[in-house]
Parts: structure tokens; C-alpha cells; sequence
């Protein structure tokens, strides 16, 4: 049945770059953790790696509550992908039983009947695909929201450890320069996670998905 998998290809598109960035709001904890000299052990150095493109291995010496949120990071990242992958399936699943089952009743009608049943069907199918991008888009953001609220309350922990626990002696100049190091840092880190983590109501959700379907 024709247009059933353009308009499954075109959701799952979007599906894919709402995932895309769930995606980078994981990376960034992950690496703001293995950045932040507070989140180690004594006598280790936090890596100076760059903004990771794909989930990184664990650096070595990190505290255990540092590792606690890196763990807890990881285990939400995999729900996440869980969860992406169940609705994507749902959507190809549902759009391919519809429209097999709905081609064999156009094949035996003709004119304006065959159009209202593949009609129907295609409207179907694109209901299924937004209602699934709604649910997965929701739930993500949630853990995401979990997320950025866990990882501040501690980021803030360690930025005070660090700030306290500077080495040298007033005027020596090696606090001032580490006190840079930290400003610029936060700085990097822009506001809050739990502001840039803010999870969007349902309502919102299905404004966007709204607002996308409107755009066609």
C-alpha cells in the first residue's frame, strides 16, 4: 500500500533526532564527571579528554559517589535506548500489519471506496507514530530531568570540595589560578543541569508533535 512507508520513515526520522539529543544531555554529564577534579580520588588527575561522541569508559580513580552518578548515568542512558527502541519498533510494527491487512480490501474496491479505506489507514498509522514519539519523548525527558538534578546537586558538592580544599598559601598564586580554573568550568557547564534538563509537560509534548504534523 503506497505512502504507508514514507510516513513511517518520516516519524522515525524524527523519533531518531529527538534521541539524538537525549543522547548529547548523557554525554555532557558524563563528561563534565570525568572533567571535574572534585569527582576523584586523591592523588588522581581528571581527564582532559574532549566532549565524547559516543558513551566513554569510566575513568580510573573516581570517588564513589562520583562513580555512584556515573553508574546511575549509565543505567539511565540504557533505559532511555530501551525505550526508544520499543516505540520505534511499535511504530514500523503497527504501520506494516495495517496497511498488509487494509491492501488486500483496496485491491477489490475501485474509485473513491479504495481511497477512503487507505484514507483511514494511513491516518491510522500516523496517529500510532505520534502518540509513540509522545510517549518515548516523555518518558525520556523525565529520566533526563532525574538526571540533571542528581548531577547538579553533586556537581555543586564537589565544586565547593574543590574551592575548599585548594592547595598554597594566600598570595602564592596557585589558589587564584585555581579558582579561574573552576569559574571558567562552571562556566562551560552553562546554567544548572537542572535548568537545561527541564522536562517538558505532556501537554508540550503534544504541542510539538502538533506543530509538526501542522508543517507537512
Amino acid at each position: 500500500m503506497a505512502g504507508w512507508t514514507h510516513i513511517v520513515k518520516k516519524h522515525v526520522a524524527r523519533m531518531q533526532k529527538h534521541h539524538g539529543v537525549h543522547k548529547k544531555h548523557f554525554l555532557k554529564v558524563f563528561h563534565v564527571i570525568r572533567r571535574h577534579p572534585g569527582a576523584y580520588k586523591a592523588g588522581y588527575r581528571p581527564s582532559k579528554a574532549a566532549m565524547p561522541k559516543s558513551l566513554p569508559r569510566k575513568p580510573a580513580g573516581l570517588h564513589k559517589e562520583a562513580s555512584g552518578l556515573w553508574d546511575w548515568a549509565k543505567k539511565g542512558w540504557k533505559w532511555v535506548k530501551e525505550k526508544f527502541s520499543k516505540h520505534k519498533g511499535t511504530i514500523m510494527e503497527h504501520a506494516k500489519k495495517h496497511a498488509s491487512r487494509a491492501a488486500s480490501h483496496v485491491a477489490s474496491r475501485v474509485g473513491d471506496s479504495a481511497k477512503r479505506i487507505g484514507g483511514r489507514v494511513l491516518d491510522k498509522i500516523e496517529s500510532v507514530a505520534e502518540n509513540n514519539i509522545e510517549h518515548y519523548v516523555s518518558k525520556a525527558e523525565g529520566k533526563i530531568e532525574q538526571l540533571g538534578k542528581k548531577a547538579e546537586s553533586k556537581l555543586s558538592k564537589w565544586d565547593k570540595k574543590v574551592s575548599d580544599g585548594m592547595p598554597g598559601k594566600t598570595g602564592s598564586g596557585i589558589v587564584k589560578a585555581t579558582a579561574v580554573r573552576i569559574a571558567r568550568n562552571m562556566a562551560r557547564r552553562g546554567p544548572v543541569f537542572s535548568q537545561q534538563f527541564k522536562r517538558r509537560s505532556r501537554a508540550g509534548v503534544r504541542a510539538g508533535v502538533q506543530a509538526f504534523r501542522n508543517a507537512k
